[in-house]
């Protein structure tokens, strides 16, 4: 392994030295966690790092560094230049060329703050006589306190790795896991042959193999991963993750890039295009978007180290076949017979409660009839949301006192009331903004960017804020009041507000129960309400109607109707089913105490397909005239 990476390294460092006389930094950190890193002089780049919490788990924020000695001293032109010196090198800095932006206590010898002028340690407090004789300066190198009571832990952590049989052994231990754990992913395969896993870089042509250990080089103990479909379809890391933290034990898997973008987008093969395009969407760095327009974003890793165990790797696996391989018509356990035209069972369900959330994530708004918005939404549903400071609506698994406050639309003022315990009520125009200077500013809901005005000014920041601890601010959606075509370059969508996916989220009281029927059997503590999932509409089957129907009733029977009509006074509101809500942490907060439960656990023993958690269904329409239902 040495000789190859030699090889490569010294004609990449010959090349730079040779073209560009620049110096040549080697990142070991990951190499010496896990194996021993012998570079020859001849291939031994100018400096390289390691870090001892990946050697020994403990102390945080400590690391090596490692310098090459050079034979003839060097002129520093520049900052950066003197941060790469060798410590054997004699120090002087040309000031009129060497601009610096930062330093630490104990580098320097004298500083004018009034004046940019510097200089650097030179004394000879703190050097050491090396094995030539020489004296080495190494107070260029000090910035800051050292951290001294890491430096004492040391000395245990090698004994430790001594304990284990010194870090041949250990890389020994690590890679038979990794290449175990590749050959059990690639004996999992789908009911039709398709591959559950696609492993990537070497790992990934080790598999081709035909006798891989006859004379090939090894790949290190970290193997990177997607797991597909039965389609060949990329289920998104962040779905993986999620359900890997459900299974029993919780695994904890480390996703994305790993700050690595440029082997990421290599490996994934995406181009430059892609990933612009995946940024426009709302695609950030370490946000939880595993799949953009079907393309992956990131992938799956496990690292193997010195106290990885053959039950890790078996509790791996077996959670991977349980959850995401597909046995034939065992593959969904969503499904039954709809070969029959659903829509002769007409009436087969009343509606049960009306929910307006006009805040998104804030307390729900019962009520008995509403008015309905042109585009079938419920007029000032999800119009709001809560903003941090970073842009992004706040949600409320991540600030569950959010279940505590409760927006309520006064339709007769034309005002929202805002309420919440031991705090006055706030009260806020639905007809002009305070600051009509403001202009729409970005919103980021769920990784996706839409427009959003702030409303109420710093009234409403300080109500909200003083309540959550966080400094917020009330954003109202931009495509309010305006028509289809105003609203055409919307990239949500018309007439969704700060909805996830579609107008209306609909949810049968069937699914309830028998989710609550689930939560017994397992002694998950307490049941549940229609309001832990945030419907606009929760419907009950019809006693009459199950009489004249030849299907049986299911106990999610929105997962098969295509389309609903629901009638008023004035007009006829039809809507089409857009697709299940994959569901998230969120429904594991109680909405009337904010406490958490073990709700997407007991959804994901029964309701999974293609790595989600599916539980009510999202239907959009249209009306020709707002009209009260």
């Amino acid at each position: 392994r040495a000789s190859s990476f030699c090889t490569q390294l010294q004609f990449t460092t010959g090349q730079l030295r040779v073209c560009h006389k620049w110096s040549i930094l080697l990142d070991s950190a990951k190499a010496a966690a896990t194996s021993p890193v012998d570079l020859p002089n001849a291939c031994a780049p100018d400096f390289a790092v390691a870090s001892f919490y990946k050697m020994f788990g403990y102390p945080t924020g400590l690391g090596v560094l490692i310098m090459k000695k050079r034979p003839k001293p060097k002129r520093i032109t520049s900052v950066r230049e003197e941060a790469m010196i060798s410590s054997s090198e004699e120090l002087w800095v040309d000031r009129k060329y060497s601009p610096r932006h930062y330093f630490g206590g104990g580098s320097v010898d004298v500083v004018l703050p009034q004046k940019d002028f510097v200089v650097p340690r030179r004394t000879q407090l703190v050097n050491k006589e090396n094995e030539s004789g020489e004296y080495v300066n190494l107070g260029v190198t000090v910035h800051g306190t050292e951290h001294f009571r890491g430096i004492l832990q040391l000395e245990h952590g090698f004994k430790e790795l001594d304990a284990l049989g010194g870090m041949k052994a250990i890389s020994s231990h690590a890679t038979c896991l990794a290449e175990e754990l590749v050959f059990q992913l690639g004996k999992l395969l789908h009911d039709n042959g398709t591959p559950v896993t696609h492993i990537y870089g070497q790992w990934g042509n080790y598999l081709s193999k035909s006798n891989p250990r006859n004379g090939i080089l090894t790949p290190g103990p970290t193997v990177a991963f997607n797991i597909q479909d039965r389609d060949g379809c990329i289920i998104g890391y962040d779905e993986v993750s999620r359900l890997a933290s459900l299974n029993t034990p919780p695994i904890q898997l480390r996703t994305g890039c790993f700050c690595n973008p440029g082997a990421c987008q290599e490996a994934l093969s995406l181009a430059e295009s892609d990933v612009l395009e995946q940024y426009k969407s709302g695609h950030v760095c370490g946000d939880k978007r595993g799949v953009v327009n079907g393309k992956a974003t990131g992938a799956i890793r496990a690292s193997f180290g010195k106290d990885s165990l053959w039950e890790d790797l078996n509790a791996l696996i077996t959670f991977i076949q349980k959850v995401f391989v597909s046995r034939g018509s065992a593959r969904t356990r969503l499904s039954t017979d709809t070969s029959s035209d659903t829509s002769t069972n007409a009436n087969i369900a009343v509606i049960e409660s009306l929910f307006v959330f006009p805040i998104k994530s804030c307390a729900a708004m019962k009520v008995n009839r509403w008015p309905i918005h042109q585009t079938g939404r419920l007029s000032f549903d999800r119009e709001f949301a809560l903003v941090d400071s970073s842009g992004s609506a706040m949600r409320l698994h991540s600030h569950p006192r959010m279940s505590e406050i409760h927006p309520r639309i006064d339709l007769d003022t034309n005002s929202l009331v805002v309420s919440a315990p031991h705090c006055d009520d706030l009260i806020l125009s639905l007809n002009t903004p305070t600051d009509e200077s403001n202009n729409p500013e970005d919103v980021q809901v769920c990784g996706v960017l839409c427009k959003g005005t702030i409303w109420g000014g710093r009234k409403a920041s300080s109500w909200f804020s003083s309540f959550l601890g966080v400094r917020c601010w009330l954003a109202r959606h931009h495509d309010v009041g305006k028509t289809r075509a105003e609203s055409s370059r919307n990239e949500r969508g018309y007439g969704l507000a700060y909805s996830n996916e579609a107008s209306l989220l609909l949810l049968s009281q069937n699914a309830i129960t028998t989710l609550n029927s689930v939560i017994s059997s397992q002694g998950w503590g307490k049941q549940v309400v229609s309001r832990h999932f945030r419907p606009n509409i929760v419907v009950s089957s019809g006693s009459e109607a199950q009489k004249d129907t030849e299907h049986q009733v299911t106990s999610n029977p929105e997962d098969f109707w295509q389309k609903i009509c629901i009638k008023t006074k004035n007009n006829t509101l039809e809507l089409n089913a857009i697709g299940k809500c994959a569901r998230c942490q969120m429904v594991d907060i109680d909405p009337d105490s904010g406490m958490k439960g073990n709700t997407l656990r007991a959804l994901a023993e029964y309701r999974r397909e293609r790595g989600k958690i599916l539980f009510g269904t999202f239907f959009s329409g249209s009306s020709k005239n707002e009209s009260t239902g």
